[in-house]
Parts: C-alpha cells; structure tokens; sequence
C-alpha cells in the first residue's frame, strides 16, 4: 500500500502556508500541541508521538488501537480509537507521560469517530459516515 508523504505547516493569514518538517516517517493524521510540546498520532502505526521543535521523535506510545483523534486536556490525552477495521470507536484517556498500558476506555461511540477535540466545556468529534460534527460531555467523575 502506498501512503501519503505528510508535513507539519505553519500558517498565518499573512504568509499562508509554511513547511515546517516532515512527520516522522511521513506518516501523521492527527496533531495536538500542550505545554510547550507538539504530539502527532499515526493511525496505521497505532502510535502517539512527541515531538521536538525540529519535528523529530522524543518519544513514542504505542498503541493497540488506531487513534483517529487526538487532544490533550489536563495534563492527558483525549484519543479517538478504532479497531484494525476502522469500526467500535471509543474515547480513551491516556496521561501525558504514561505508556499505553494505563489507557482508559471513556465511552464507545455508536458511529465511526475521525477527529477529537475540546472547547473547555465540550468534546467534539466527527461522525464519519452520516457527515455530522457530534458535541458530547464527560461527567466530572470520568474528567478527574
């Protein structure tokens, strides 16, 4: 299977689109930026990764699932998964530093997720094959 070659741009309404480096290996679907750091998933390769400021790897997580989204809320990461048939989609939570054997299972979504993301009050994701964007709660129970 060939795959597309992916690249981190910088954009800004002056100068439009910038490269900045390539993914590592090229291959990244998802960014998320917290303190500082940049992370990107690569879904084929089941992985989370953290980046340096030139785009290289620092550290990896792999996953068992496919990440189709990604956010980091409170020091953890927010991650949209599926299985290897890209169906059961589930929000799971991750810390920052720990690896993929502290990954905790949220909620299952009843649709096919691509995308995560966080607005401080709630989680927003896309409902791939109905063409919906989709805002969902955690209760403050499952966010602590």
């Amino acid at each position: 299977m060939k795959r597309d070659r992916r690249y981190v741009y910088a954009f800004s309404p002056d100068a439009g689109f910038t490269e900045c480096f390539p993914c590592p290996h090229f291959s990244g679907s998802f960014l998320t930026y917290a303190n500082g750091t940049l992370y990107v998933s690569q879904a084929w390769d089941k992985k989370v990764i953290e980046l340096d400021a030139g785009g290289a790897p620092v550290r990896e997580v792999q996953l068992e699932r496919r990440p189709v989204g990604l956010t980091v809320v409170d020091s953890a990461f927010y991650v949209a998964t599926v299985d290897d048939e890209w169906a059961d989609g589930r929000l799971q939570r991750l810390g920052l530093g720990n690896d993929a054997g502290s990954i905790d299972t949220l909620l299952h979504f009843p649709f096919k997720p691509r995308g995560v993301a966080y607005d401080g009050a709630l989680f927003w994701t896309a409902d791939r094959n109905n063409h919906a964007i989709v805002s969902f709660t955690l209760s403050c129970d499952v966010m602590s």
